[in-house]
């Protein structure tokens, strides 16, 4: 960080950090548990919310009911999938979903001040404070889509590795134990939860875009499968830009409205995509947040969260004069 033109101190870099941080654990009387480790000739700096319970009353009217109220303990072990996870959720009558985590393991870190704290196994304990972020998200979201009724979920006991545990297998697992403790379906579980990536109210809600840019492809190449923006978030380089607008302005406006009113496909093709054209979106220092790959041949959109997304012959028509570069001059 030192050898950066940008960098001016870590103090400046946390409060970076700190403007970014997006968590579903309130922010009112927030503190942060900071561990570095310098083990091999290198620093490692971990910052997080040192919280150890999200509480937030329901804004639904309760539909599913909790099947078990024991423990339910789920190991996995494999190539990029190994943790240790139990959960155990509980009715409460206080009009609120409560998340704990009662793991004697992580709690004993929140013992530290909010000074750095060396600590020998860093990447261990990083882990397991990422496997908990990450299952207090799940839950929280899984809890608000199916509608589950008032109840505490106590994570009891979570052990995860810093190499070995991806988040897509962090993200089955909890939905395997909320099978079992509500007596639904996985793909029911699933499904409910990943519809929300089809809409672009949820999209929206993702980002905060500053910067709107619409690509097109040079011409240069041409193949099934072809996008102007990678999942990665690099952008192809036969991509040139057409056109740029400001969040704010009334182009950007109508966009969003077009986008957030189509909330189902009436268009169906079977034709195999190629995305000559995208749409960007980006902070005010041209970091890409988010992005739409489209084909107006086979009327497809797809969205960085390997999506696609619902389409109208009206939304085709109306991207097509704003993104058009024809329609533009």
């Amino acid at each position: 960080m030192k050898e950066e033109p940008n960098f001016s101190s870590l103090t400046a870099e946390i409060e970076i950090i700190e403007a970014k941080w997006a968590s579903v654990k309130p922010l009112s009387d927030l503190k942060e548990l900071r561990l570095y480790n310098n083990s091999r000739s290198a620093v490692a700096v971990f910052i997080t919310t040192n919280q150890p319970c999200y509480k937030k009353t329901i804004d639904y009217i309760p539909e599913t009911k909790i099947h078990s109220s024991e423990s339910i303990q789920i190991r996995e072990k494999g190539y990029y999938k190994f943790f240790d996870i139990t959960i155990q959720i509980e009715p409460n009558d206080r009009d609120c979903i409560s998340i704990s985590t009662s793991d004697d393991k992580v709690n004993m870190l929140r013992k530290l001040n909010e000074e750095f704290n060396q600590i020998e196994n860093l990447e261990f304990d990083m882990a397991n404070l990422r496997t908990e972020e990450i299952i207090v998200n799940i839950c929280h979201d899984i809890a608000r889509e199916i509608k589950l009724e008032p109840c505490n979920i106590q994570i009891q006991k979570l052990l995860s590795h810093f190499v070995d545990s991806k988040p897509i297998h962090i993200y089955n697992a909890v939905i395997k134990l909320f099978s079992q403790i509500v007596d639904l379906p996985m793909e029911t579980i699933k499904s409910k939860l990943e519809s929300k990536l089809t809409s672009y109210k949820f999209l929206y809600s993702e980002m905060n875009p500053h910067i709107i840019e619409f690509l097109k492809s040079d011409g240069t190449q041409d193949h099934d499968g072809m996008r102007m923006v990678w999942y990665n978030k690099e952008i192809n380089p036969i991509a040139k830009n057409v056109l740029t607008i400001m969040s704010n302005s009334k182009r950007a406006r109508e966009l969003e409205e077009i986008l957030c009113l189509t909330q189902e496909s009436t268009i169906a093709t079977m034709c195999s995509p190629i995305y000559r054209d995208a749409i960007v979106f980006k902070t005010s220092n041209n970091k890409i947040l988010g992005f739409l790959n489209i084909c107006f041949e086979c009327n497809k959109i797809e969205s960085h969260n390997r999506t696609e997304m619902p389409v109208t012959k009206e939304l085709i028509n109306k991207l097509q004069g704003i993104v058009n570069p024809l329609g533009n001059k």
